[in-house]
């Protein structure tokens, strides 16, 4: 492919640019471009970073990206890849597969806090990124787009605030995202009781999915509770009871318990469309309040991989036992 088509590929083709054009087209065969990709950033603070940037001689703008674009989910994620968590103050460094002992260096964290940072650490990443990754496609952002749009309507801060529980989601597991967007698909715009027997059936999957996520399914008690795989609910009481003090503990848990008699309700028949459309905004932001109550905690970089890497391994085992028996043979 020539410059001229992968500036036009690469650099025209988002929603909001801020590019110096001209002075771009200058690098083409002259210079190498550096990019730093920031995930999940306001607009106001976009601006703010760039009018500070402007002046600045080899600053060369900034633009929005769109990851269900192709050439850009090729040359700004899968190429350069997601290197930092950075909370206020906080500064985490990714590293990939457990591969913690052959990645991790002391002098890093040095730098880091160099820059100002007074917490600073490691954070395994799991599977994201990797070949196991199979939700890095554009068919994914684009449907996380979507989905996007219809929570802003739902959630407070609207469009920011359906980016911040949009990522913190694919940051537990991107497979809970695809149930709850398969919700949200399913809402019904009045009182069609398959409809809403549909959609009533994806909210219960999502509360069941969240528990496997955040606290899976154990034979012993918690607490004097079965935490099996069918109690769910005491699963997501479990992980709450961890992370939050008492009163509101009780508070999300019987959010909890309310919202799974809804959508058990809207299976039976007993709830009508908009009562649904209700649960639905309100399972947004209890998920949203659980999974910040210990982002740490919540996080499970491999959970939504796991399929995917037992039957990579269960491929390479068969290989291993089939080439072994021709070997003996």
């Amino acid at each position: 492919m020539d410059e001229a088509r992968i500036f036009k590929s690469v650099y025209t083709s988002s929603k909001w640019s801020e590019l110096n054009v001209p002075r771009l087209n200058q690098t083409f065969g002259q210079s190498t471009v550096y990019a730093i990709v920031i995930h999940n950033i306001t607009m106001p603070i976009a601006m703010a970073l760039h009018k500070n940037m402007v002046r600045t001689k080899a600053y060369l703008g900034a633009m929005e990206l769109d990851f269900s674009y192709g050439p850009h989910l090729v040359y700004f994620r899968s190429y350069i890849g997601t290197q930092y968590r950075i909370m206020g103050r906080e500064c985490r460094i990714f590293y990939t597969m457990s591969d913690e002992e052959n990645s991790c260096f002391e002098t890093e964290l040095d730098e880091v806090r160099q820059y100002g940072f007074n917490d600073v650490g490691w954070e395994d990443r799991g599977a994201h990124g990797t070949v196991f990754d199979d939700y890095d496609t554009p068919e994914h952002f684009s449907q996380l787009a979507v989905f996007k749009r219809t929570i802003a309507q739902l959630v407070p801060d609207g469009d920011d605030g359906a980016s911040d529980f949009a990522f913190i989601l694919e940051d537990l597991s991107p497979r809970l995202f695809w149930t709850l967007a398969a919700a949200f698909e399913r809402l019904p715009n009045g009182d069609n009781e398959e409809a809403i027997a549909q959609a009533a059936l994806s909210g219960r999957r999502f509360l069941e999915q969240l528990a496997d996520a955040l606290f899976p399914a154990s034979t012993e008690l918690h607490r004097g509770r079965p935490v099996g795989q069918p109690q769910y609910k005491n699963r997501l009481w479990a992980f709450i009871a961890l992370h939050a003090p008492t009163d509101l503990a009780k508070r999300l848990g019987k959010e909890v318990d309310r919202l799974d008699n809804e959508f058990n309700g809207g299976l039976h028949g007993s709830r009508q469309g908009p009562r649904l459309v209700e649960a639905f905004a309100a399972l947004t932001v209890l998920t949203g309040t659980i999974l910040q109550l210990n982002p740490d905690a919540a996080r499970n970089p491999y959970h939504a991989h796991s399929r995917r890497m037992l039957e990579v391994f269960k491929d390479i085992a068969t290989d291993v036992v089939e080439r072994h028996d021709k070997a003996l043979t």
